[in-house]
């Protein structure tokens, strides 16, 4: 049982102490398995502590949000403003919030579909700070009001889509124990195979991770006569190319930005 804010933590506990315990039972046991009390128990403390720093589950979401995007402040690659030119500034912001959905890609999803502030507010940026850093950047770099705004949104859609895409392969085969989409079975189960059953109203009731195939095994399973030419194709479907597809897409991200823009590289 925990201690209690009588015990130990209580001059230690703060805010950012809370996230991080959320933000750090999210990365080991998957969302589903994030309650205040599992919080707490982490902390050792009371789960009525937690309410000081944090309103409630909801308000947990978001400081968990928060302080995923602060790491980008402390990754050296990213630069608030242009150091050099403005497909520098953009590819490196791009490749930072990339390294943070593989760090986090549990907790990534929550990036991207918490509800924003405000419609404008657009995933996976979200912070206004970040928000500022990049119209100010290319605004800065000569660009017009109109291809700002096109650039902002072509850029936020573009790593949503991609990085969604790449984190949840991260975590294909999942859920894993805890992330709240399945329970263990009775002790008087004769179910062999999957010792788990789904939860209903959970994550993904009918995922089960026991009986998902790997690649290999999925395409030696299918009817080559149904499905001629994802057979033919099933080595190059297979091979995992997500870091080549995203500087391949990025590249043409920005080359389209660049068209738009009017504002050729080393601006």
């Amino acid at each position: 049982m925990a201690q209690g804010v009588g015990g130990s933590r209580r001059g230690t506990l703060n805010r950012r102490i809370v996230l991080q315990a959320g933000l750090d039972l999210v990365d080991a046991d998957g969302l589903g398995a994030l309650t205040m009390c599992r919080v707490a128990d982490r902390l050792d403390v009371e789960a009525m502590s937690l309410y000081t720093w944090v309103t409630n589950r909801d308000g947990l979401l978001d400081g968990i949000v928060e302080i995923v995007l602060d790491q980008l402040y402390d990754d050296p690659e990213v630069h608030l403003e242009p150091a050099e030119d403005w497909r520098d500034f953009l590819s490196r912001l791009a490749y930072g919030v990339r390294r943070l959905a593989l760090k986090h890609p549990r907790a990534f999803p929550l990036v991207a579909t918490r509800p924003p502030e405000a419609p404008w507010v657009r995933p996976p940026l979200r912070s206004l700070r970040w928000i500022e850093a990049f119209l100010s950047g290319l605004r800065n770099r000569g660009f017009s009001e109109d291809a700002t705004i096109y650039a902002y949104r072509a850029f936020t859609s573009f790593l949503l889509g991609f990085l969604l895409l790449e984190s949840g392969a991260v975590t294909a085969g999942e859920p894993a124990a805890g992330d709240g989409s399945f329970v263990r079975a009775p002790e008087s189960s004769t179910d062999e195979v999957n010792p788990r059953v789904p939860a209903v109203g959970q994550i993904s009731p009918t995922r089960h991770p026991e009986t998902m195939a790997e690649p290999d095994d999925m395409f030696a399973a299918l009817d080559a006569d149904e499905y001629p030419t994802i057979t033919a194709l099933s080595r190059q479907l297979a091979d995992n190319r997500a870091e080549d597809e995203f500087r391949d897409a990025l590249t043409d991200l920005l080359d389209r930005i660049e068209r738009e823009s009017g504002q050729p590289s080393g601006q």
